[in-house]
């Protein structure tokens, strides 16, 4: 859309002859659009791509397309056997594309991986693309026995990845965790919310913790400020949340003290 919202620059549709739906978008230093998101289709246009077949029930795609809107510049899926889907991602600072989601295949793409098997039911990914999408740089699984999904991705300033979500598993990976925390497995339906830092490379978890109270809860997004402080936003249904004066050692006083609901 123009500047002001009162006209379109573009529109177009982009798919295929199935379901296909993209969830996130950023630009590049030169204004191209890079979207991502999921397919069904085996007809979804591709150009120039890494992964040129559909892989299975549903697959991730990624997408650049320059700035007028009048081309793909290179277009692919990415996923394995059975069903994939990203969800966010954020441009790096030479323009590779990092990427995150779910997946539920065995065969998801991997390279250099911190994790390089599914252990559960789903697990998270993370993905690092060139930035003209020709090759990845790392790509990996992040999960535990159970099902865990990431959300939302943001990136400092040395393109560390900061991931958030939830999981079910209770062997969910913890680095130097905010709070250390078990929960009833799988069966159970419980599920919190889990936030991971992953370095540059992709191959270290920085820090990787869940978050979480006496109900269920999950990170629905992330940033990063200047000084590499992570905020996060989703929701829960725990009345007793985590003690966060004890977690971070500083005297705070909440904005709503408990747990309540307001019919709107």
């Amino acid at each position: 859309m123009n500047p002001t919202g009162s006209a379109l620059t573009f529109l177009t549709y982009l798919g295929g002859s199935e379901n296909d739906a993209l969830l996130a978008i950023a630009l590049d230093a030169g204004g191209n659009i890079v979207v991502t998101g999921g397919t069904t289709s085996s007809n979804f246009p591709t150009v120039n791509a890494l992964q040129a077949t559909h892989g299975g029930s549903d697959d991730a795609v990624v997408v650049k397309v320059n700035s007028s809107g009048t081309a793909l510049l290179w277009s692919t899926y990415l996923g394995g056997s059975s069903s994939d889907f990203a969800y966010d991602l954020a441009l790096g600072k030479n323009g590779q594309i990092f990427l995150t989601g779910i997946t539920t295949s065995s065969n998801f793409p991997t390279m250099n991986p911190l994790q390089a098997n599914l252990k559960g039911n789903a697990n998270s990914f993370v993905t690092k693309l060139k930035a003209d999408g020709s090759a990845l740089e790392y790509s990996t699984y992040l999960g535990g026995i159970a099902t865990d999904g990431f959300f939302s991705l943001a990136l400092d300033s040395a393109d560390n990845a900061y991931v958030t979500g939830y999981t079910y598993s209770n062997d969910f990976p913890q680095v130097d965790p905010a709070q250390s925390y078990s929960f009833a497995p799988y069966y159970n339906s419980y599920y919190h919310v889990v936030a991971a830092k992953l370095n540059a490379t992709g191959s270290a978890l920085v820090f990787a913790t869940y978050l979480g109270g006496t109900g269920q809860e999950a990170g629905y997004g992330i940033a990063v400020d200047a000084r590499n402080q992570v905020y996060l936003t989703g929701f829960t249904s725990s009345r007793l949340l985590m003690n966060f004066s004890l977690l971070q050692g500083l005297p705070m006083t909440p904005l709503l003290s408990s747990w309540g609901s307001k019919r709107m």
